[in-house]
């Protein structure tokens, strides 16, 4: 509030307690607030709709208290790299961001990253998912033609660094973080670590704040070479190194899918991006991708995660 630091970084819910508003507010009135920066702005339509609705008031919070003593408020930019046009339509209506200014809206030439190589691999039948995960963890060093025995170590900068993400933190379903590390590490005999929101099974859970940190640190500095993860490793994450991602399961959303296989490949060197696909029934798939059923229902049938 006394207008002592160049730049504030924090999160949309930091814009709801009154402590802090206060705080901007006072700012605002005694330093020029000349910039509104809200990075990863796909969150405002897949997150601020379900679980962080905070995301949905960040552009009239924004407005309302960072007005100079003129009563102006800062220009606002809303940036992402991952937007389809349903999730740019969002972003555009929760921001408040006109549609008709043509100078409102920047695109760039193209989001296609030529280093990333997609591929999925398909198990034949749900008992089969571990085995298909094997073999593809296997067959990574073969695409980048390196042999299996040199491929899985860590060499500083130069490692072949790996995500591998899975959908739940722990259950009965082998696509958890738990179960798909220790078949990581068997696989590999490596040193892999994991990340989540909650606490992984085996490792010490009133202590898992701090143990999640310092595993990412560990791989972030390539004294760890693999990660298995929740989508919970995130956004922001710049490890130039990271040359592949496996999805054991298939993402929530194409959006989902291409922030998180982005991580790999950011030193622009040849990256590979996978999902293990498992068919748990060819029946509701089928039924799920019927071109001539509505939108509706297939979202009456299950088909909206």
């Amino acid at each position: 509030s006394d207008g002592e630091f160049l730049f504030i970084l924090h999160s949309p819910e930091r814009l709801q307690t009154s402590q802090y508003r206060s705080a901007l507010t006072s700012l605002s009135q005694l330093s020029l607030v000349n910039l509104a920066v809200l990075d990863e702005a796909h969150c405002v339509s897949e997150w601020g709709h379900e679980f962080r609705p905070a995301y949905l008031n960040v552009s009239r919070n924004i407005r309302k208290m960072c007005k100079d003593s003129k009563g102006s408020h800062p220009p606002i930019v809303a940036l992402t790299g991952t937007a389809s046009r349903s999730v740019l339509r969002d972003v555009l209506t929760d921001l408040e961001i006109d549609p008709e200014d043509e100078k409102s809206l920047i695109r760039p030439d193209s989001f296609d990253r030529k280093e990333l190589n997609f591929f999925i691999s398909k198990s034949e039948e749900p008992s089969y998912s571990e085995g298909t995960l094997k073999g593809t963890i296997s067959s990574i060093p073969q695409k980048f033609g390196i042999p299996e025995s040199s491929f899985w170590k860590t060499r500083d900068e130069d490692t072949f660094s790996g995500v591998i993400f899975a959908p739940f933190v722990k259950g009965q379903a082998p696509q958890t973080v738990a179960k798909t590390l220790q078949f990581v590490r068997d696989t590999t005999n490596t040193k892999t670590t994991a990340y989540a929101g909650g606490a992984v099974p085996g490792f010490d859970e009133k202590n898992w704040s701090r143990i999640k940190r310092e595993n990412v640190k560990d791989f972030k500095n390539n004294k760890t070479q693999l990660l298995v993860s929740t989508k919970a490793y995130g956004m922001g994450i710049d490890k130039p190194n990271i040359r592949f991602t496996l999805h054991y399961g298939i993402p929530s959303s194409i959006e989902a899918f291409y922030q998180e296989a982005g991580r790999a490949g950011r030193n622009r060197k040849d990256a590979y991006c996978g999902i293990i696909f498992t068919e748990f029934s060819e029946e509701n798939t089928n039924a799920q991708l019927d071109p001539s059923k509505s939108i509706e229902e297939i979202k009456a049938t299950g088909g909206e995660r």
